[in-house]
């Protein structure tokens, strides 16, 4: 899965993706949102051709986090560590067949989106 984080109201949406270039996809879907700015890690899905020309041609910028540096890019972290926490607590005490995973991160992705902070 990938997500996106609102920096300001920490709003995430996450989408499902069964491979890594399929987050291309995913980002086409939130262009709608007026994005700004996107922070990322050096992984190829983020810096292709395809992703980079896209970028550039909506006038988004791109920040990319140095090598082996997770805290610069701690929110996304931390979101990815919370939901997958909450996931797997969801998927044990609820008794859900591991098929359901997916389905149980956009879940628990809408219930956190929704809790006050």
């Amino acid at each position: 899965f990938v997500t996106f984080i609102d920096d300001c109201t920490r709003v995430t949406w996450t989408y499902l993706t069964k491979n890594k270039s399929k987050v291309f996809m995913s980002c086409l879907k939130l262009i709608w949102k007026n994005i700004k700015r996107i922070r990322s890690d050096n992984s190829t899905e983020y810096v292709n051709h395809e992703f980079l020309n896209f970028l550039s041609h909506n006038g988004i910028v791109h920040e990319l986090t140095c090598v082996n540096t997770p805290q610069q890019n701690e929110v996304a972290e931390r979101k990815n560590l919370h939901l997958l926490e909450v996931t797997r607590a969801l998927l044990f005490q609820m008794f859900v067949p591991k098929n359901y995973w997916g389905k149980v991160v956009l879940t628990v992705t809408y219930l956190i989106n929704r809790l006050p902070t």
